[in-house]
Parts: structure tokens; C-alpha cells; sequence
């Protein structure tokens, strides 16, 4: 009856869990986009291992408590996954909420060519561009964990270390009506956003980038290790070894967090369902919060002028009939302010004999980002700038949008200020998905050493387009002694 009861309240916290999880808004003309790291993702982590550790590797007869012998164990985790969500990525990065944009020269787009130096003499150039923003990524993580009871009673150290290649397509495509630009080198829309001006914000067709992931390390104190259940709690350390961003494409590819240190901590749960003759039945809960430091990163940002204004062209104060590409000036190095995310863990796992089958739900949330620049609005020679006045190139146009190439003339030359600037436009916003699971595996001995062999596939599903909604394949070994 207790054990009823301990099922009961455990279920209903995590349906309460679910139901109470906010539905987050898409997002629209954000600069910056970093994926769920490896070292945030306890499904791919735990997935069939778990058990392993807390069960598999003290099943002996007669039972062998953890304390009384050390163990450690190897495992390597091969993975391959492939985004899904890309039209609301579309609207990430677009503007308007749009998974396409029109391009023209009579200010009747959704962004006004002259800005792209897209023009054709006649005031005709038209055209649409969309893209299908995809991300692919191959990995794998090798995890060792090692049981100190000998040395010091009920603690654990599990450290791992991930290895991936990264992979961003936009799956640009566009269509021009009528005659292409004539400006030396910007022909297509694809030329425009592709300038060879522009240091950053650029679109490129495929990334990649190869490297170590986020190295996660946890150490862990067993309360209760038993046949039937256990309760443990540990800390954990992000070492930030993936790459850093540099802003010079949008839907940059990146390996780990952004490039932050984490602290977090965790508990693990297990309890045994069912044991009859040859068949067991568990059920396996871990959750945690970890918290990123701040950290520098090189991010573009909007004016308030409205979405993409980074693309608008400025001019300095004393020769204002000389453009210079905006992104250049509204890419600085930002103070990010990462905060914490939550992940939590839910699985049944079935054993019969040597057979191993699991299913798991896996809830993540981060939160929002805060972000200020490093350094202040340079207000020297060099940054004493104004949006061109792109129309008569003789004094500034403080109003100008991207999608109007005939804005008004300011009386003055107009600075832009530090209030300006839409840091927002740069910063990440609350995300959070949901993972479902379903894995099996066979434990066996390979070269006399106990052995776990497993195959697993996931889908996760992004609650807003400020996360990735993707599938994932992953093969899995353990060897234990």
C-alpha cells in the first residue's frame, strides 16, 4: 500500500508538472540562436544507463551492497539527429513573423532593396527569398562513472565527455520578377545578404563545425541503494570546451552552451515496480537546475527603429554622403546573462531476463537571457554615426525602416544613441520541449566483462521556435567492473 501510494504521488506530480509548464511565444527577427547542448539533455544521457549503474551492476547473489566493493563503469553513446520545426525557425530569424520576404525597390516589401544596394536603375527590382532553416548533428559521448564507496562511502563520480559535428543548412531560395540588380557583385537577393562588406549577419547556404562538447562532471552521494529502490543526489559542473559564437552568419552552428560555466544540482530516484521470477519493473526519476555564469559574446543587434533595422546603412557625422553596411556597427560584444534551466526525467524501465526495454518523457526549460553591452555606446569619431539618408545622402534619416528606402530627411544630422539600441532583439528568449523515448537493450558479457548493448530513438518537441524540434537515433554500450 505504501509503495501504492509513493506511485500515486510521484504520477500526479509529474502530470501536474506538464499541464502547468507555460505555452511560449513564437519569436520574430532574433539575432541569436544556440541549440540545447549535449550537457542539457538528460534523455540521451541516462537513457538504459541509468539503470544499469543503480541495479544491473549489483544483481548478484548473494545481493552485494555498493559500499562494500568499488565498480566503475564505460559507456559510449553514438547519436545522429536531424531538426524538424522549419518554418517557425523561418519566422525566428525573418521578420513580421514571416517564413517568407518580399524584396523590392518601390518600398512596397517587407524590406526595401536600396538598403541591400539592390537596385536595377528603374526602380523595379522585385523579388521573394525564404528559408527552411535545418540542423543536423552527429556525436558521440563516451561517460565514465566510478563508485568511491571503498574510499568514501556512498559516492559517485560520473564525468563524460562528448565529441559532435554540427551541421546548419538555410535551405535558401529565392525568385526575382523582371531584371536582376546591377550594383558590381549584388545581382540576387542571396548576393545582398551575402555582401562582401558585411563582417557579420550574413546568410550562408551550409555550416559545419566539428569539436568536444560541454564536458558535464558529477559527483553524487547515494542516500539508499537497494535492490528495490534508490535515492541519490549530486552536483555538477559545466566546463564550457565547445565554441564560441562569432555572429558572422545567422543560424551560426555551435557546440555547448554559447561558452558559459555552469553550476547545477540533481537527484536521481528508482523504485521497483514489480520483481517476479524473471521480470522487473521500474520506474526512474532524475531532475536537476543548473545555473550558467555570465559570459562575453559577439551578438548583432536591431535599433528600435523596428525589425532587421541592422540592415540599414549609416553614415558618419561630416561625410554622411558615405554608406557603410549597419550590421558592421550593431555587432558588439555583449555581457550575457544566461541564468538557469530545469530538466526533469521520468522513465519505466522492463526487464525480462536479459532483455531491456524503456520509455521516457523528458521536460527542459531554460530561461530567458538578460544582456548589456561590455562596453559603452562609443560616441568617439569612429562610432559617430547616423542611419543614411539614402535618398539624398546629405544629412541622416533618424527614421528610417528597412522597408522604406525613402525616408524622411532629418533637420540635422541625427547620432545614434545608446537608447537606440534593441539589446532585446539579441538575447535568447524562455524556451522549453518535451522528449519522448523508447530504447532497448541486451546485457550479455563481451570478453568476460558485463555488457549492455542498446538502441534507442527519440522526438522532441519544441514548445515555441526559440527551441528545436528534432528526432534522434542513438546507439548505446556499457561495460561494467
Amino acid at each position: 500500500m505504501k509503495n501504492n501510494k509513493s506511485l500515486m504521488v510521484i504520477c500526479t506530480s509529474l502530470l501536474l508538472l506538464i499541464s502547468t509548464k507555460p505555452i511560449l511565444p513564437n519569436q520574430t527577427s532574433q539575432t541569436t540562436f544556440i541549440p540545447r547542448p549535449f550537457s542539457e539533455n538528460l534523455a540521451l544521457q541516462n537513457v538504459l544507463s541509468n539503470y544499469e549503474f543503480y541495479h544491473n551492476n549489483y544483481e548478484k547473489k548473494p545481493y552485494t551492497f555498493p559500499q562494500e566493493h568499488a565498480i566503475f563503469s564505460l559507456e559510449n553513446v553514438i547519436f545522429y539527429g536531424e531538426s524538424t520545426n522549419k518554418a517557425n525557425m523561418a519566422r525566428y530569424f525573418l521578420l513580421g513573423n514571416k517564413t517568407e520576404l518580399s524584396v523590392k525597390e518601390n518600398n512596397s516589401g517587407d524590406i526595401g532593396s536600396l538598403w541591400l544596394n539592390l537596385n536595377n536603375g528603374n526602380d523595379t527590382f522585385s523579388g521573394t527569398f525564404k528559408i527552411r532553416p535545418l540542423r543536423r548533428t552527429l556525436g558521440t559521448t563516451v561517460s565514465y562513472f566510478q563508485d568511491f564507496s571503498k574510499i568514501l562511502p556512498h559516492t559517485w563520480l560520473n564525468l563524460s565527455l562528448p565529441i559532435v559535428k554540427i551541421s546548419h543548412k538555410l535551405a535558401f531560395s529565392e525568385t526575382i520578377t523582371g531584371p536582376k540588380g546591377t550594383t558590381a557583385g549584388i545581382t540576387t537577393i542571396f548576393d545582398a545578404l551575402n555582401n562582401k562588406n558585411w563582417c557579420y549577419g550574413k546568410f550562408a547556404s551550409k555550416r559545419s563545425v566539428s569539436g568536444l562538447d560541454d564536458i558535464n562532471a558529477k559527483i553524487g552521494f547515494n542516500f539508499k541503494v537497494k535492490k528495490q529502490n534508490h535515492f541519490g543526489a549530486y552536483g555538477f559542473l559545466i566546463l564550457p570546451t565547445g565554441t564560441k559564437p562569432t555572429a558572422e552568419y545567422i543560424f551560426e552552428p555551435l557546440i555547448g552552451n554559447g561558452h558559459h560555466v555552469g553550476l547545477g544540482l540533481g537527484f536521481t530516484y528508482g523504485w521497483q515496480i514489480l520483481d517476479k521470477s524473471n521480470v522487473k519493473l521500474d520506474l526512474l526519476v532524475e531532475a536537476n537546475l543548473q545555473h550558467l555564469y555570465p559570459a562575453k559574446e559577439l551578438r548583432s543587434f536591431d535599433l528600435k527603429n523596428g525589425q532587421w533595422s541592422r540592415y540599414l546603412q549609416v553614415a558618419r557625422d561630416g561625410t554622411p554622403g558615405t554608406p557603410y553596411p549597419g550590421i558592421n556597427f550593431f555587432t558588439k560584444e555583449l555581457k550575457v546573462f544566461p541564468r538557469n534551466n530545469f530538466e526533469f526525467l521520468g522513465a519505466l524501465h522492463y526487464k525480462y531476463k536479459q532483455i531491456n526495454v524503456e520509455l521516457g518523457y523528458n521536460l527542459w526549460f531554460k530561461n530567458s537571457e538578460d544582456v548589456e553591452l561590455e562596453n559603452p555606446w562609443d560616441y568617439a569619431d569612429e562610432y559617430n554615426i547616423g542611419i543614411y539618408d539614402i535618398q539624398n545622402g546629405t544629412i541622416s534619416a533618424s527614421t528610417a525602416t528597412i522597408n522604406n528606402a525613402n525616408p524622411t530627411q532629418d533637420a540635422t544630422f541625427t547620432r545614434i544613441q545608446s537608447t537606440d539600441l534593441d539589446l532585446e532583439s539579441a538575447a535568447q528568449k524562455r524556451k522549453s520541449s518535451q522528449t519522448v523515448y523508447l530504447a532497448a537493450g541486451l546485457n550479455s558479457f563481451i570478453f568476460r566483462v558485463p555488457s549492455l548493448t542498446g538502441i534507442g530513438f527519440s522526438y522532441e518537441v519544441a514548445d515555441s521556435n526559440t527551441a528545436m524540434s528534432q528526432w534522434t537515433v542513438f546507439f548505446k554500450q556499457v561495460f561494467s567492473f
